[in-house]
């Protein structure tokens, strides 16, 4: 038997309001994962973690039996441990999925849990080199999550159990997308405002001039750069020079960001050379100040993450970011990258030293 569990009852602190109840496509965001979790005929028992009685009531009237998380303010863990106290005896299977997901497929659940069935593992999916949610456990596995606790959930079992966890690749990393925050909701809730309008592409010699008017533009709206209004200090020669080594290179790329046919936003993925350091690499990206907001950056750093694993095959990816730049940490950190350091006096800008964090993404070791 196969359980579900829809993971509904989250505070939602980054959206900075109840994003389960917000609409999109003429639905609330929690129906999506509710309807589907009740139309997967391979599921007989479900499960619904919330606080709320609106979506308790939704659920009850798709199958569902709610139960509360009293500790849901603690963090992820308490409302996973809520969901795996609740599922009944004879499941030897778990689906955990959570509520602010709302394109996965029914395909991509029925590979998860034939992967785990089949394997007797832990299923995870992973999109970019980064693992995901939702994921599936054997039922033996549910003692520790029923003990959950803190930020973390399923992660925190799995990460304990690499040896028993099968990790699968989602081709398409918008089916796992969660939309937890204000960046990510309205790019999706509005797509007319950047997707089917901007083009991801990777940048040749013939763009030379274009990227440095561009960068020349990008520095002067913002101080997150490393560069001003002077730009990066190349002559077009040189840039185009530089954009046909890359466009050869093996394990560096420079993506481009198009709308309209005018670059809006830049990514740079540099590979090392030397053969100790070629496990590693660095990331930089920048989005012009009027496309803020428009999940842009989101595109460029996935498109960039791609290329990072499955061209370069790189198993750490590093980057810079100003201390004070609390929003590109909040996208950094939900694709998986952590602070390792601050560089203290990185930047001087108009004679004041500016901290950096460095922050790092490891897509080889999940489990540090």
């Amino acid at each position: 038997m196969i359980a579900a569990v829809v993971l509904a009852a989250g505070l939602s602190r980054r959206m900075g309001q109840d994003k389960l109840r917000l609409p999109l496509g003429g639905r609330p965001l929690f129906a999506y994962s509710i309807d589907l979790a009740a139309s997967l005929p391979f599921v007989d028992e479900r499960v619904l973690v919330t606080n709320t009685p609106q979506i308790a009531s939704y659920g009850a009237a798709h199958g569902f039996r709610a139960v509360p998380s009293p500790r849901a303010a603690d963090g992820m863990g308490h409302s996973v441990a809520a969901g795996a106290a609740a599922v009944g005896p004879g499941v030897d299977t778990v689906l955990f999925l959570n509520a602010d997901q709302p394109f996965l497929t029914a395909g991509l659940l029925h590979s998860l849990c034939k992967t785990s069935r089949e394997g007797d593992c832990i299923a995870v999916p992973r999109a970019a080199g980064r693992p995901c949610s939702p994921c599936v456990f054997p039922a033996r596995f549910l003692p520790a999550l029923a003990a959950l606790a803190g930020d973390q959930g399923g992660k925190q079992v799995y990460r304990r159990h690499l040896d028993e966890t099968r990790f699968v690749d989602v081709p398409d990393a918008r089916l796992v997308v969660d939309l937890d925050d204000p960046e990510t909701y309205s790019r999706y809730a509005q797509p007319g405002r950047s997707d089917g309008k901007v083009e991801i592409c990777r940048a040749g010699p013939e763009d030379a001039g274009q990227v440095l008017a561009y960068l020349h533009a990008v520095g002067g709206e913002t101080d997150n750069l490393t560069f001003g209004v002077e730009g990066p200090g190349r002559s077009v020669e040189e840039e185009e020079a530089l954009l046909r080594d890359l466009a050869a290179s093996a394990n560096s790329v420079v993506l481009l960001a198009k709308k309209g046919g005018e670059i809006v936003g830049n990514a740079r993925f540099r590979g090392m050379a030397r053969a100790r350091l070629r496990h590693r690499g660095e990331l930089a990206i920048s989005v012009r100040k009027s496309e803020w907001g428009q999940g842009i950056g989101s595109r460029l750093l996935e498109a960039a993450l791609d290329f990072a694993v499955h061209t370069a095959h790189a198993e750490i990816v590093s980057l810079e970011v100003r201390s004070d730049n609390a929003r590109a940490i909040r996208l950094y950190e939900k694709y998986g990258f952590r602070k390792i350091g601050q560089f203290q006096g990185f930047l001087k800008i108009a004679g004041r030293e500016v901290d950096c964090d460095l922050m790092n993404l490891y897509l080889a070791d999940t489990d540090r």
